[in-house]
């Protein structure tokens, strides 16, 4: 094909499973050619994502579309995006701008003909900018935040049961925070409201989840190399969020996971150093209930002062335009609207929407050591992330990257008060040298599940928002019993299905006296050998679905606990906090009947009941 614009040919192959290999022989028409790639193969997705990121998916969709266009204005991720571009480095801005326009060449001139899905939406392809590509790390960075759902979750529960059901659920739940948030009832709406949002965008853009990744020294291998393995658990999508590629030029190669929508390689290896993440989960984001005026002012102490307010006119397909308004406080946009005068508006503070440096995998194709590759993220604003490492000289590293603030009070555990200036960030966050990292550690390998990182330390506070260490544990356990890795073991590691939390509880479970379904499902527990395979009882479902919400219902201790309306939101991260105290019997005061369990379970009694997930029964 001639294209204008290249500096010199590119040559791209694609081998069985279509994943493309680019020779390129400069950066610029390198990056071009997989924004070219991406555009062929993934022209719809990335239209869905871009609009998404702008906020006119309504103009293609409807009628979801405009509340997802609405939410994405007020967080302003095109809006940061654009301002974010005066800062960046001169390589990394032309490395978007090329990656941008071969994605607008892809979508034009690299398709025989328009993908079906806007032929069936009577839709265009929308142009690509280096700015979009901001925007994408903006919206990933939104999604694998750590807390910002959980802190909207224990707002809703502290306003619908109080504080002692809050701390009796969720063990993150400091002390004091009763004493600091403000006289809250008006912002209960808002929160479902926000909720509401949440769930369409997550909808669009497909919740993200977990992930896992080791690095093990060469002492601990078979072939006397380091192995290094990744598995970014992401939420299954079909095109998936993954874009495999090899990329080579005269001065550098490198192969891996790029993301779709952006430059760069999460996952990848350059031949001299390889690396592969996981969701960090410090908390870069926080949330307040803000008091706002009818002009858009809001309260600051004993005065109310004025925001910038941006008029956003959102078109909507076969409708007339509609006119939003995006508040920017003091402390971030206003995410959660109230009405003129009303207490309950929620803004967002978070790192990843200042208008900073961005370098991290933009540049990390290039490192030859450790040092240099942890240190491309000490600008690197955007989502938190577990890097593990490893390279050709036989070095194994980890490294916590991603600014995380230093908060003026609290925890960032739940929504405080925006007006009183107590509350808020310090102008500077953790400095990255002081982030946690390893090299070459005694244990001989390095690994990561989105666990805790480091003992509580209040000088270098990340998060209290982890997702427990069970897996972590497992796979230490796995990778410190043997000395001779192969690449084969640790694929096989990664499809471990071993339960440690059922090791733990299983005699206090089997004690349980039981009778009727509550006894069937003991008996199936007995028989099971704690693997939670593909074809072995269901005793996870039973353990997740039946016991675990008993023992919520316990903890609630007789609260009018609104399950079905925190579910909405994120009952799940609950149940992976519920510490087991004592026996749960079939005799709760409070139990839950479990609905909707799958048909294979009906051989064991456990049938359906109906169409919604709890019901509560007296």
């Amino acid at each position: 094909m001639a294209i204008e614009g290249l500096n010199a040919p590119v040559l791209i192959r694609r081998d069985e499973y279509g994943i493309v290999y680019i020779e390129a022989e400069n950066d610029r028409d390198a990056w071009y050619g997989l924004g070219f790639c991406q555009g062929q193969d993934r022209t719809f997705q990335l239209e869905g994502l871009a609009r998404v990121v702008r906020g006119t998916l309504a103009e293609m969709v409807v009628p979801d579309g405009l509340a997802v266009d609405r939410l994405s204005r007020r967080i302003g991720f095109a809006h940061s995006a654009q301002k974010q571009m005066a800062v960046l480095d001169a390589k990394v801005r032309q490395m978007a701008e090329d990656f941008g326009r071969g994605i607008n060449d892809g979508m034009k001139k690299g398709l025989r003909r328009k993908p079906h899905e806007f032929t069936l939406l009577r839709a265009e392809p929308t142009p690509w900018t280096a700015a979009d590509v901001l925007g994408m790390l903006k919206l990933i960075s939104f999604l694998l935040a750590s807390n910002w759902d959980s802190e909207l979750m224990r707002l809703k529960l502290l306003l619908a049961d109080g504080p002692e059901a809050l701390a009796a659920l969720d063990p993150a739940y400091p002390d004091w925070l009763p004493l600091t948030i403000p006289p809250g009832e008006a912002a209960g709406q808002v929160v479902d409201w926000l909720a509401a949002d949440l769930r369409l965008m997550t909808a669009v853009t497909g919740q993200c989840g977990g992930a896992n990744n080791w690095a093990i020294a060469p002492d601990k291998t078979a072939s006397g190399r380091p192995i290094l393995a990744n598995d970014p658990h992401l939420a299954a999508s079909l095109p998936p969020h993954w874009y495999l590629a090899h990329v080579y030029t005269p001065e550098w190669a490198v192969a891996g996971a790029s993301f779709v929508g952006a430059p760069g390689f999460p996952a990848g290896f350059d031949g001299h150093c390889a690396w592969g993440i996981t969701a960090g989960l410090t908390d870069n984001t926080d949330l307040y209930v803000e008091e706002v005026a009818g002009d858009g002012r809001v309260r600051q102490g004993d005065e109310w002062v004025e925001c910038p307010v941006r008029v956003e006119v959102i078109r909507v397909k076969g409708g007339q335009p509609v006119e939003d308004r995006a508040v920017e406080t003091p402390r971030g946009p206003i995410v959660g609207p109230a009405l003129a005068a009303e207490l309950g508006a929620i803004s967002m503070q978070a790192t990843w929407l200042a208008t900073k440096p961005v370098r991290g995998f933009f540049m990390a194709h290039k490192v030859r050591d450790f040092e240099a590759f942890r240190q491309n993220f000490a600008d690197w604003p955007g989502l938190p992330l577990n890097m593990a490492y490893a390279d050709a000289e036989g070095n194994i590293g980890w490294q916590l990257v991603g600014e995380s603030p230093r908060r003026k009070r609290g925890w960032g555990t739940i929504p405080l008060s925006g007006a009183d200036p107590a509350n808020g960030w310090e102008a500077e966050g953790v400095p990255f040298a002081q982030m946690p990292r390893a090299l070459n550690p005694d244990t001989g390998f390095v690994a990561t599940a989105n666990n805790k990182p480091i003992s509580d330390d209040v000088e270098l506070y990340l998060g209290a928002d982890w997702i427990d260490g069970y897996r972590l544990a497992r796979i230490a356990e796995s990778l410190a019993a043997r000395d001779d890795w192969t690449l084969a073991d640790a694929m096989v590691l990664q499809m471990d299905q071993v339960s440690i939390p059922w090791r733990q509880i299983r005699e206090l479970v089997l004690a349980v006296p039981a009778a009727g379904d509550a006894g069937q499902a003991v008996d199936l527990l007995a028989a099971w050998d704690g693997v939670v395979a593909a074809d072995s009882p269901r005793g996870l479902i039973v353990v997740q679905r039946f016991m675990l919400l008993g023992v919520v219902a316990d903890l609630a201790d007789g609260a009018d606990f609104d399950l079905a309306a925190v579910n909405g939101i994120r009952l799940q991260q609950l149940f992976e906090q519920v510490e087991f105290a004592g026996a749960v019997g079939a005799d709760q005061s409070h139990p839950l009947a479990v609905l909707n369990f799958p048909a294979e379970l009906a051989e064991y009694g456990l049938t359906s009941q109906g169409d919604a997930d709890f019901v509560q029964i007296d």
